[in-house]
């Protein structure tokens, strides 16, 4: 796409197509979207790119994000950066006066996720975003979670920088984008050559940007259609299951994301109940599906008070776009038989 010749033109217009349909997903401009490998990725740049060198430096993120922003915080933390991780209520909720009140004047950057990939609850950026930019903080977003079943719009949000992934609206795996506001302060992540206006180097991946854009183009169109209908799903799902006993519903029941549903049945290990259902055909996960496999409690539910017994009973399930009623009807009818031969075990 950097060539001058023919085919490298055709390559660049396609991009630039890409980043415009891209733009649009999230009411940004092109010049403002930057294509990276994924999500993960993204919300690394977010918060390496913030910190000065040789300066004091404090980093704010919620205790309930997902690993690719806690980690980086940590790994931060034991560079000698400071850093705040803001509680969340028991709905896994972040407060934004806490938020507000945690700023100081080394404080680079505000990081809290839109959408929680665990529980499904909805945080009010909008006003974190206010609080924060009052004090001159730029505000991150991981917005991984939100793209395929809300609108995003950036200047509604009022965030600085925002991170999306294409695997979560439809789109290829490997391909990632972060939003970055013009005029706001961060370092390239990885350097070379002199791609995405030199802050993002390495061939830019047009296949794959393409089939974002083209993912992005769609989820928009039926957005508010899918989301509805996913709602109606999960409130279904969530009546079901909330008739077996000893099941406590994690997913608040307002302010929450329409394709997300989390419970914990008292006294038994999620994971033995994921492994039921699998057996049945039905896949969730005993987390996010970035920590399935990983023994311990959820530290999402952690952060959000539950106890280590309910946090280790977790159990997440995720709706999409082709649900259907008789499928809800059948995971209700397979998670009661599962559970009921798990507490026969001994699980």
């Amino acid at each position: 796409p950097s060539s001058v010749h023919f085919h490298g033109s055709r390559a660049r217009r396609e991009f630039q197509l890409a980043t415009e349909t891209l733009a649009a997903f999230i009411g940004a401009e092109a010049g403002q979207i930057f294509l990276t490998s994924g999500g993960t990725e993204a919300n690394n740049w977010a918060l390496w790119g913030s910190v000065r060198q040789g300066e004091p430096n404090h980093v704010i993120v919620s205790s309930v994000e997902h690993h690719s922003v806690l980690e980086p915080a940590r790994a931060l933390a034991d560079r000698g950066v400071e850093v705040t991780f803001a509680r969340a209520d028991s709905e896994g909720r972040v407060d934004p006066e806490e938020i507000a009140a945690a700023i100081g004047p080394s404080t680079r950057l505000v990081s809290v996720m839109l959408v929680n990939n665990q529980v499904g609850t909805i945080q009010p950026i909008a006003r974190i975003a206010r609080a924060a930019r009052d004090k001159g903080v730029p505000v991150h977003c991981d917005a991984v979670q939100a793209g395929p079943v809300l609108p995003i719009d950036v200047e509604r949000l009022g965030v600085d920088m925002l991170s999306l992934s294409a695997h979560k609206i439809g789109g290829p795996t490997g391909c990632g984008l972060l939003y970055v506001r013009t005029g706001t302060p961060l370092q390239p992540l990885i350097r070379g050559g002199h791609q995405q206006s030199k802050k993002r180097a390495g061939t830019v991946p047009v296949a794959l940007a393409a089939g974002f854009a083209e993912a992005a183009r769609l989820t928009a169109e039926g957005l508010l259609r899918s989301a509805r209908r996913m709602r109606q799903l999960r409130d279904r799902l969530e009546q079901g299951l909330r008739g077996v006993p000893e099941v406590v519903v994690n997913t608040p029941s307002a302010g929450s994301a329409p394709h997300i549903l989390n419970v914990s049945v008292s006294g038994l290990l999620g994971e033995l109940v994921v492994a039921g259902l699998d057996q049945c055909g039905i896949s969730v996960s005993a987390g996010s599906a970035c920590t399935a496999g990983q023994t311990g409690p959820s530290h999402v539910l952690s952060a959000m008070g539950a106890d280590e017994a309910r946090a280790l009973g977790a159990v997440r399930f995720s709706l999409g776009h082709e649900t259907t009623e008789e499928e809800i009807d059948a995971c209700v009818a397979a998670f009661a038989d599962v559970v009921q031969q798990v507490k026969r075990m001994g699980g």
